[in-house]
């Protein structure tokens, strides 16, 4: 069986389709994609849970900066998961450019790329230039970069590998592709049961427990139900949380990193019970008062030595209730 990844690492090795500002340019365009389908992509849940030194958050970072550190951690992931997900958000953009592609795109690089996987440090200079000429011989409707042509011939070619692997090819728009790859292959359960009702003759047995049968998945429906709506509250209370989480890095980033504060589980957060989700938003709230409290007493002026003195035991005080609460933080998370 081929691996996607496998796939990739032979072909990161065409000419110029993964070079760093390359990789720059198709990250930017995926996380703008990202931020303009704010809880509709999969790549937001991907960068959310992305650790920043110093704790802050990747959906609210500078776009600049995020696209530069996403592209340093691309560059020493060796298997290429890591980037994979990018790839595919800039294919959902650049869809005239993939339709252009899949249309015109032969069979036969499949099979090259196929068989090449077995040979890779013989066959990477041949796949290069392979690519390169396909990618000079399609027919496309503008002037595309060559890079960019390259970069979708390959992604094609390794979907469909991936997907003739499992029995299936798939042709439609990389969106498809994407949610192929997650498809149950277990069908509607309501729909399988309803087929062996049918297939009940009208004299079984089974008919006589009808009644029963109802009333339990009725009983089963409730329980699920109220499930649902704790669980839904309780995402609803882990969202408000994350919301004030950010707004606290971006308010008090001078504070946070003059303390070298440091929230390194803040992806455990969704683990926490809603009651403790609760007290740990308490101490956000008090930790923000610190944080007020002792930008008062930096920016309080002072006339007198002893008025000093007091101001400098009065930060000293509060600098250290900051640092045990953070600390406190951070053993809940």
């Amino acid at each position: 069986m081929h691996s996607t990844t496998n796939v990739w690492n032979l072909w990161s090795k065409v000419e110029g389709i993964l070079d760093k500002d390359h990789l720059l340019e198709i990250t930017n365009v995926a996380i703008s994609y990202m931020k303009k389908h704010p809880g509709k992509t999969e790549l937001e849940k991907i960068v959310g849970k992305i650790k920043i030194n110093g704790g802050f958050r990747p959906l609210i970072m500078d776009q600049k900066k995020l696209v530069r550190e996403l592209v340093s951690r691309m560059e020493k992931d060796k298997t290429m998961r890591f980037m994979l997900p990018f790839i595919e958000t800039w294919a959902i953009v650049e869809t005239n450019l993939y339709q252009e592609v899949m249309s015109n795109i032969p069979g036969k690089p499949v099979k090259m790329a196929e068989s090449s996987e077995h040979n890779e440090t013989d066959e990477a200079s041949v796949i290069s230039e392979e690519i390169s000429n396909l990618a000079s011989s399609l027919l496309l409707s503008r002037d595309y970069k060559k890079q960019d042509i390259k970069l979708m011939i390959c992604y094609i070619l390794a979907s469909k590998i991936e997907k003739s692997d499992e029995g299936k090819i798939i042709d439609d728009h990389p969106e498809d592709l994407i949610a192929a790859s997650v498809t149950s292959d277990n069908g509607n359960i309501w729909d399988d049961c309803l087929a062996q009702f049918e297939n009940l003759p009208a004299d079984a047995e089974e008919w006589a427990y009808l009644d029963e049968f109802v009333d339990k998945l009725h009983k089963i429906a409730g329980e699920k139900q109220h499930l649902r709506e704790q669980q839904v509250a309780h995402k609803k209370l882990i969202a408000t949380f994350i919301e004030n989480f950010d707004k606290m890095s971006v308010n008090y980033s001078y504070e946070i990193d003059f303390f070298d504060i440091s929230f390194v589980n803040l992806d455990q957060i969704e683990e926490l019970t809603s009651s403790e989700i609760l007290q740990l938003e308490e101490s956000i709230v008090a930790l923000q008062l610190y944080f007020d409290t002792y930008r008062e007493l930096k920016q309080k002026p002072v006339n007198k030595v002893a008025e000093e003195q007091r101001k400098f035991s009065e930060i000293g005080a509060i600098s250290q209730k900051i640092i045990e609460l953070a600390a406190t933080i951070n053993c809940s998370l």
